[in-house]
This record gives structure tokens, sequence and C-alpha cells, in this order.
């Protein structure tokens, strides 16, 4: 099975196309304040890799249809990576533990 992926330089507003990756390698030097994840299908795993740049401190809003995401770690040079399944409904939604279960 092929999983294809893609190399990014953050922007002010990006997309995240679901028929060009199931996977991102986003290299974080600016705040991406307007991100948009089109073409998800059910079912599918996505993944985010941040990597955040020397600097650091560029965040991410996450877009509306993220449920469960977590921020990114804003430190410099840290990494952060997220895991979504898509549902039906066009959300992709984190794996977050139930409530009151520690990691």
């Amino acid at each position: 099975m092929s999983r294809p992926f893609q190399n990014l330089n953050s922007t002010g507003s990006m997309v995240f196309d679901g028929l060009a990756a199931v996977c991102w390698f986003i290299h974080m030097s600016t705040t991406v304040a307007h991100p948009r994840v089109i073409n998800i299908s059910p079912g599918q795993l996505y993944t985010f890799i941040f990597t955040q740049d020397g600097v650091g401190n560029h965040p991410m809003m996450w877009p509306d249809n993220c449920v469960n995401a977590a921020p990114i770690d804003p430190a410099p040079n840290s990494l952060t990576v997220q895991n979504f399944i898509a549902d039906q409904g066009g959300f992709l939604i984190a794996n977050v533990p139930p409530s009151g279960v520690q990691p």
C-alpha cells in the first residue's frame, strides 16, 4: 500500500489535501493561521509531523474539522506528531484517552 507524503514549509494559509497525501512533514518557520484540510476519506489515517525551526514559537490554529487536536510544541527544534482518523462527516478525529485515564 502506498502512503504518499508531502514535505511543506509553513505559510500563513495552508491546504492539506487528502488526495495528495496522507502524511505531511511541515517545517515551521511562520505562524499558520488559516489551514484547511480537504478531500479526506472515511476510515483513512492521516499524520501531521511538525518541526519547529531554531527560533520556534510558530503556532498553527487547527481547522474546525480537526477534533481533539493537540497544540504544536513551540520549543525551538521541537517535533510534534499528530495522528487522526477520518470519519464520514468530513472530520479528522485525534485519539485521546478517556476522561480520567492517565497515560
